[in-house]
């Protein structure tokens, strides 16, 4: 009877190791090429993450992708640009042929000057909150004369994540997050049988999600009100950013990027892989981008040739060209009267 017992237990057990391995093998599968790369991020307060610096790959000590340190030499006249993977260049062939530097090069040649300098601050995987955060803890201290934004995808793909969530605005995976709730549960068992079966647990919560309804292939939800409270928590913190630099005496511009799924304007519905509760969402933000004075859309930037997408977002060298190239039509003819910037600005 004992002998029966003990393999009864070690069959189990072994049962259960089977399970929290298989299901930490699809994880790892599913999340292999995950975006927020471990080996190249480190904790940071209040943003969550930053990058960890690495001059071979030109990531300073604030983990932005630049070769700018703070301190900028007198008479240059310095843009942040800010946003996510986009913004950052991820998947640009060199250091030379992301949206900054080739951003830097159109405008001092257009204007005739070596006075500007553009500083990639993208950080993959922000939304704009965080961006907001990133700007007051970091970038101000760059004394910027202008700050550009360049997002929209991470925040409608966070919302999409953390629609169940009740939080619009927040970063993406804001499970993974929640510090206080997860300390609230540390001294029960159960907290620590699911730090032992951590895979298990995650598989087991999906389950739980989906037998409540709350389903992510469901859209059926999300109502016009709730499009407007997404909208309105997007567009109300790219006010906050305008008016933070303006407090600062910083300028701001902010363009909307654009997607391989969302046609701009009154084109009917969303093209393969959008979903259309999602693109009613860009398309609101799209609508409010455009009635802000500090607002650009730059939605049908890549319509006549789609193939320049290499996912629903990322673009390379072709695509960064065409972003510094739009981007630098609507800078140069917000730039002050400034003598750094006045030897060949157009009339």
């Amino acid at each position: 009877m004992r002998k029966n017992t003990v393999f009864a237990v070690l069959t189990a057990l072994i049962a259960i190791a089977l399970v929290e391995i298989g299901f930490g093998l699809i994880y790892w599968m599913r999340h292999g090429e995950n975006t927020l790369l471990v080996s190249e991020t480190r904790d940071h307060p209040y943003t969550y993450y930053t990058f960890a610096p690495n001059a071979k790959k030109h990531v300073n000590a604030d983990g932005l992708n630049t070769d700018y340190g703070r301190a900028k030499a007198p008479g240059k006249y310095r843009i942040m640009l800010v946003g996510g993977s986009v913004a950052r260049s991820r998947e640009a062939s060199s250091y030379q042929h992301k949206i900054s530097s080739l951003l830097e090069r159109e405008l001092n040649s257009r204007l005739g000057t070596s006075a500007i300098e553009v500083v990639n601050a993208g950080m993959d995987g922000y939304v704009v909150q965080q961006e907001f955060i990133f700007v007051q803890m970091a970038l101000q201290h760059y004394r910027p004369d202008m700050v550009v934004t360049l997002d929209g995808y991470n925040d409608v793909m966070s919302y999409d994540l953390n629609r169940y969530e009740g939080v619009a605005g927040a970063p993406h995976y804001w499970r993974s997050f929640q510090v206080i709730a997860d300390n609230k549960k540390q001294d029960q068992f159960s907290f620590r049988i699911k730090a032992l079966l951590r895979n298990t647990t995650r598989a087991t919560e999906f389950v739980m999600r989906v037998l409540r309804g709350e389903k992510q292939s469901d859209y059926s939800r999300i109502s016009a009100s709730e499009v407007e409270h997404v909208v309105n928590t997007y567009a109300g913190t790219v006010q906050d950013l305008h008016d933070f630099c303006s407090a600062k005496g910083i300028r701001y511009l902010a363009f909307l990027q654009p997607v391989r799924w969302y046609a701009p304007g009154d084109a009917p519905g969303p093209r393969a892989g959008g979903i259309p509760a999602l693109v009613r969402v860009y398309a609101a933000y799209e609508n409010r981008m455009k009635a802000a004075t500090y607002g650009t859309s730059l939605t049908g930037l890549f319509e006549s040739n789609l193939k320049i997408y290499l996912d629903d977002v990322h673009v390379a060298d072709q695509g960064n060209q065409l972003f510094a190239g739009a981007m630098a039509d609507r800078i140069v003819a917000a730039l002050p009267d400034d003598e750094r910037v006045r030897i060949a600005k157009p009339e």
